[in-house]
């Protein structure tokens, strides 16, 4: 489940947040306000936005995911992406939490303080080398290891029960593990399209360089 702080007054008037829990598995990464944007400008801004007939972006893996030939995506994190995708989507988001008087969370920050909170330096490092295989800087070569890294996350983060309770460890490990299938998932693209070319004897052309725009009327 997402993690999220929403500001909350006690009996006695004085700020303190409560945590709250929204969109399995989202952790979501806040984007900044410019602050040369007068508040009443920004608002015009993102009505119009809101309101206007725009593109959509729609990638070939949200395709696949949305169509179940991609069991490895997180689909309520890929949604909450495409909604409110684009800069101005991103304002928008912030908008929106400021409304409801949440907190946005980087996803990252938030994975490492989780690792910290355990006090151990065994799930320490694994959610390191896990963020570290979403960001391409460690490749893994085979499934087996993508595999072993995962079971290795679980029974790590599963067993800290007398540091992280069990919203905490749930969020982490789901996090952990999207790294992982993430990661994977983008560095052996290349490999999937060439093997379906040797077995199919057909050419993949345009890799990922082929933007397709398919207009939908709008509802009244």
């Amino acid at each position: 489940m997402e993690k999220c702080q929403r500001n909350k007054s006690d009996e006695k008037g004085s700020s303190k947040y409560e945590h709250i829990e929204m969109l399995p598995g989202r952790i979501v990464t806040a984007t900044a306000i410019s602050a040369s944007v007068p508040p009443n400008v920004l608002n015009q801004q993102l009505e119009k936005f809101r309101v206007s007939k725009h593109s959509v972006r729609l990638s070939a893996s949200n395709v696949g995911a949305l169509t179940g030939f991609n069991p490895y995506s997180n689909i309520p994190d890929m949604i909450f992406s495409i909604v409110y995708q684009s800069r101005m989507g991103s304002l928008l988001l912030r908008r929106d939490a400021q409304l409801l008087g949440i907190d946005l969370v980087n996803e990252e920050d938030a994975m490492k303080a989780l690792a910290r909170k355990s006090e151990s330096k065994e799930i320490v490092k694994a959610v390191e080398i896990a963020v570290e295989v979403k960001r391409q800087k460690k490749k893994i070569v085979s499934t087996n290891e993508a595999t072993d890294l995962k079971a290795s996350l679980t029974k790590l983060i599963n067993n800290s029960k007398i540091k992280l309770n069990g919203a905490d460890r749930k969020v982490l490990l789901s996090n952990s593990i999207q790294c992982v299938n993430t990661g994977f998932g983008t560095g052996h693209e290349s490999d999937a399209i060439d093997l379906y070319e040797k077995e199919c004897g057909w050419e993949v052309r345009e890799r990922n360089s082929e933007l397709m725009e398919w207009p939908f009327r709008r509802s009244t």
